[in-house]
């Protein structure tokens, strides 16, 4: 998993089936990919987290 707000970072891990919790950043609006998550501060980042590890059980 990562956790970034790059854009770029988001695609990269992303296309590789690898989870990514994105940050909220005006300049990463336009990510809309498929296990790019966002979050806005890292409470949400700790609930994203929650929720992947209950769906891969």
């Amino acid at each position: 998993m990562l956790i970034d707000d790059a854009p770029h970072y988001a695609k990269q891990f992303a296309d590789k089936k690898i989870p990514v919790i994105l940050f909220e950043q005006p300049y990463n609006t336009s990510v809309n990919i498929d296990l790019v998550y966002r979050a806005s501060n890292w409470l949400e980042v700790n609930r994203r987290i929650n929720d992947l590890e209950g769906s891969s059980r």
